[in-house]
């Protein structure tokens, strides 16, 4: 590798994709390229940037820039989005430079979590006899229920991923705690064997990888194929949060017409606390903003006084006031210095509020917003972790028509067609609630085909007919029994509800109960116990049967987990019950994400942290960082 590896930054208060846009076609990223008398040099780069929605921007900014006439842009592709085909061009060939045969096949996420929850039900079965053993006096009971297992299995996945991500044996674990010291640790570190022995072996059985284990592998071929390749090459805006990825920008910025160009690092910090941040002279701060970046830096091996800036920072002096409030702890005494640094101008044009709860913030949030929509000139951006407050705020928003394009999604469970599949599963195979079946009637998703007065008359009649008083034995079939006996009142009385149901209502309501029984049959007729993927399979049919409106939020993405269900190899043996069915369906649902369409005309954006860093706007609103 070259000696002088080529690292650039762009400042925290500078537009990190336009202002690299802007340096790359004059010249100042990479020295000679491109060249401004050969239209087709531009062509020749690869930017490599963190995801996919940065990818587009970048592309827009560069159809910006270049208004004079059509332009052959340069690749830009998301770091870690590998073509395996591109390797058979390759010299030297990436596998062989790795000394891997093949890369295999990952293993399908909803098989590997089954299998494993599987491995936790059979440990939390035989976990009770072990503690009993220990603890006569009190046993320590673990859940052997299904969705405990599927829960369990899911934090196993994430424990795992991040176990390879970072690439550490699970031998480490060993020295942990003293064996001697606490019998429930090693409890713990009995359950983890599933996933330092049993796994492992699971998978080289079937030949397929581990998600995590097989995407660092793509990475690095992919690094040897650009190793290889002439240039220029550019990688932006990531901090390199996962080795595989630290190595890629590595090499990237030894190359000899490479660059790596970081989001904001930090240039104002004092070097003490720098070398604090990293760990010297005590724990590193992991916490710190600038860990990763500092990480990375050293990972390259170079200096922080090395790394040149492409542009000057804005006038304001923010980084600097920044800076000085997020300094690690171990320097916190040069506060009083840094306050006596900064003027008022840092803190211009900036304004805190403070919330009393949830939904207060939340509005104050959407009425920043809203401003900032009325003007056509403007945008405005809410950077924010917390989903929960990204979806409060779209709610204000939408009772003002305000359109948003959020980048993240919402838990498929809290969709509209989550919430059809649940009630279904519940009236299903467990005993019918009156509020459930009311419910599933009223719900927006299953009432396409009925006029809306003729369903709302046949529903009230169900309720005021069939459900009011003690709820009757026989469950669905029971309710319509009720329902079938019962008469339209000759008086009606405007005091009482029940006296006013007419008899067209009460036919429309027989007929509404009797065809939403129908369609639970497939589900209601299973047997006690029956393998997860029998469960799918009937419950698909019910929700054909049901009409569930195929433009229902999370509607697809239903259908195709209980499809994926049906067809995978390790549900046709995972044996569950009928009681257990609904639970284990929702924490299956819990963790998968439902994306919202791209909204690409709105003004009006929901960023999450890693992908605000590289977007610009004329409002930022700051929330749910503590």
């Amino acid at each position: 590798m070259p000696s002088r590896p080529r690292v650039l930054t762009i400042p925290a208060s500078r537009p990190h994709l336009r202002t690299l846009a802007e340096a790359i076609l004059a010249g100042r990223v990479i020295p000679g390229w491109p060249d401004a008398a050969d239209p087709l040099s531009l062509a020749a780069g690869t930017i490599l940037l963190p995801n996919r929605r940065a990818c587009r921007t970048m592309r827009d900014i560069f159809a910006e820039l270049t208004p004079a006439g059509a332009v052959l842009l340069p690749r830009i592709t998301p770091i870690g989005d590998v073509d395996e085909e591109e390797w058979a061009f390759a010299d030297p060939m990436p596998l062989d430079a790795l000394g891997l045969d093949a890369i295999g096949p990952p293993i399908a996420s909803l098989d590997r979590r089954l299998t494993l929850a599987g491995l936790v039900r059979r440990w939390a079965e035989s976990v009770d006899r072990a503690v009993m053993r220990l603890r006569g006096d009190d046993p320590l009971v673990v859940s052997t229920a299904t969705a405990d297992a599927l829960s369990l299995a899911a934090d196993l996945m994430r424990l795992m991923d991040q176990v390879a991500t970072e690439r550490v044996p699970w031998t480490n674990l060993d020295g942990i705690v003293d064996s001697g010291l606490d019998e429930f640790w090693q409890i713990t570190r009995a359950f983890l064997t599933i996933a330092r022995e049993h796994w492992p072996a699971h998978l080289a059985e079937l030949g397929l990888e581990e998600p995590a284990i097989r995407r660092d592998r793509l990475i690095a071929a992919e690094a040897v194929r650009l190793k290889a390749s002439p240039g220029p090459l550019i990688a932006a805006g990531s901090t390199g949060s996962i080795p595989a990825t630290r190595d890629l920008l590595a090499m990237v910025a030894h190359h000899p017409l490479g660059a790596l160009v970081l989001p904001g690092l930090d240039t104002d910090l004092d070097e003490a606390s720098w070398r604090a941040i990293g760990g010297a002279g005590g724990g590193a701060a992991h916490a710190h903003p600038q860990y990763g970046l500092k990480r990375l830096i050293d990972h390259v091996g170079i200096d922080r006084e090395t790394v040149e800036s492409l542009t000057p920072p804005a006038a304001h002096g923010r980084e600097a006031l920044v800076s000085d409030a997020m300094r690690p702890a171990a320097t916190t005494d040069l506060w009083a210095a840094g306050r006596a640094m900064q003027g008022p101008e840092a803190l211009a044009e900036l304004a805190v509020i403070e919330a009393a709860n949830e939904r207060e913030e939340a509005l104050a949030v959407a009425v920043v917003l809203r401003e900032v929509a009325e003007d056509p000139a403007r945008d405005a951006a809410l950077v924010t972790p917390d989903r929960a407050l990204a979806h409060r705020v779209m709610a204000e928003l939408a009772r003002w028509n305000v359109a948003v394009d959020d980048s993240g999604g919402q838990p498929l469970s809290g969709t509209p067609a989550a919430t059809v599949a649940r009630l279904a599963a519940a009236l299903a195979l467990d005993e019918p609630s009156p509020s459930d079946l009311l419910a599933l009637l009223a719900h927006d998703a299953v009432a396409g085909g009925t006029a809306a007065a003729e369903r709302d008359a046949a529903i009230a009649a169900i309720e005021l007919k069939a459900l009011r008083g003690l709820r009757p034995a026989g469950g669905l079939g029971g309710m319509l029994a009720i329902l079938d006996t019962a008469k339209a009142s000759e008086r009606p009385r405007p005091d009482d509800a029940a006296s006013r149901v007419t008899e067209a209502a009460l036919v429309a309501g027989r007929a509404l109960l009797s065809r939403t029984i129908e369609a639970l049959t497939p589900l209601s007729t299973l047997p006690a116990e029956a393998p997860l993927a029998t469960f799918a399979t009937a419950h698909a049919e019910v929700l054909h049967r049901l009409g569930l409106d195929p433009l229902a939020i999370g509607r697809d993405a239903v259908v195709g987990l209980l499809v994926d269900v049906t067809a995978s190899d390790p549900a046709a043996g995972f044996a569950i019950s009928r009681r257990d069915y609904p639970s284990a369906l929702d924490s299956l649902m819990q963790t998968e994400t439902v994306r919202r369409p791209a909204n690409p005309g709105a003004r009006i954006r929901i960023l999450g942290l890693p992908e605000a860093r590289l977007l610009e706007a004329d409002c930022v609103v700051l929330a749910g960082l503590v």
